[in-house]
């Protein structure tokens, strides 16, 4: 879908006139030095963030290093210790909310949330599993099975992050957006219509 703008700039060439004299009906110019001084915005600090086009890189990046960096710095920490320690956590909390975090930045909550809750269910249930003390080949089963629906719910989260940026793109895009902004330059009115 493409995205067009059309940008209408209205010139308001205006002549302040004042009652100088009201008995006597004179009237005068307002000085350019006494007109009210307007602050020039830019377009898209007026434009909600929910309008603004989301970058795939980015959304990619947010997954990426979201989730791999309290991987590595919590698995590093807690490597060689068999308890749950603190990097531990991080580790898990990293690999569980880590790869929404693109999907978080494109605006998809929807789809960064039901990502959060498959990791958090897969990694409860092995981590269910591996600290019982019974040995069976039904939890064995059920253990690997979480394990891999989990480790494929992180990779196409994380692969997924541009596609959720291009879908919140094509939805802004999609959207009729009517903008005002004052113009720099000689007094006037910039209408943005974007359709």
């Amino acid at each position: 879908m493409r995205c067009h703008t059309l940008v209408v700039a209205a010139l308001i060439t205006f002549s302040m006139f004042t009652a100088s004299n009201a008995t006597a009906g004179d009237l005068r110019t307002l000085e350019l030095s006494e007109a009210p001084v307007i602050p020039v915005v830019p377009y898209d600090s007026i434009t909600p963030a929910a309008a603004r086009a989301m970058s795939p890189g980015r959304a990619f990046l947010y997954s990426f290093f979201g989730t791999a960096i309290p991987v590595g710095v919590g698995g590093a920490t807690a490597l060689g210790n068999n308890e749950l320690s603190a990097g531990s956590l991080v580790a898990i909390g990293g690999a569980v909310v880590g790869p929404s975090l693109g999907h978080f930045y494109a605006q998809r909550y929807g789809r960064a949330i039901r990502g959060i809750v498959i990791r958090g269910v897969a990694t409860a249930i092995v981590a269910g599993t591996v600290t019982t003390d019974t040995r069976s080949d039904g939890l064995a089963a059920l253990s690997a099975g979480a394990l891999l629906v989990g480790i494929t719910s992180f990779v196409v989260d994380i692969a997924g992050a541009p596609h959720s940026a291009r879908v919140h793109n094509e939805t802004v895009a999609g959207r009729v957006r009517l903008g005002v902004a004052p113009l720099a330059g000689p007094p006037g009115v910039a209408v943005r219509v974007t359709f």
